[in-house]
């Protein structure tokens, strides 16, 4: 379970696809979430909704990060299910296309969320995972 948390981390920031091959540069997770909005709020383009949307974007994403770390917490279950879907939603308002370079990321989440539920409903109650 442990390996599939880190996967989805590993997924939510490191993915990238070339551009025109290679020659255009590369589009990658990090690069919409960290690089451009940074040289939008440098260069004073960025709206306050915009700005809000990426703080928020960021937390959610540090609570990701924090998911391996909680897994024998009673509150394991509900930040499965909330932290990576506001998570998704927010990147969806920052990132528009770029939500396809989360395909992976939703895969294994979705992975994941099936193996915490069959885990669960095997004994009725939250066994160590």
């Amino acid at each position: 379970m442990k390996f599939l948390l880190m996967l989805l981390i590993i997924f939510s920031l490191l993915i990238g696809i070339p551009i025109n091959g290679g020659e255009k540069g590369w589009i990658s997770i990090y690069g919409v979430e960290v690089s451009a909005p940074m040289s939008l709020l440098k260069a004073g383009l960025m709206t306050n909704f915009e700005f809000i949307t990426w703080i928020l974007l960021l937390i959610t994403h540090m609570s990701i990060f924090s998911l391996p770390f909680i897994t024998k917490s009673k509150h394991f279950k509900k930040a499965l299910y909330f932290f990576p879907t506001s998570y998704l939603i927010l990147f969806l308002l920052v990132g528009n296309v770029a939500i396809l370079l989360l395909l992976p990321f939703i895969i294994t989440w979705i992975i994941v969320m099936f193996i915490a539920n069959e885990r669960i409903a095997v004994t009725g109650r939250r066994i160590k995972l």
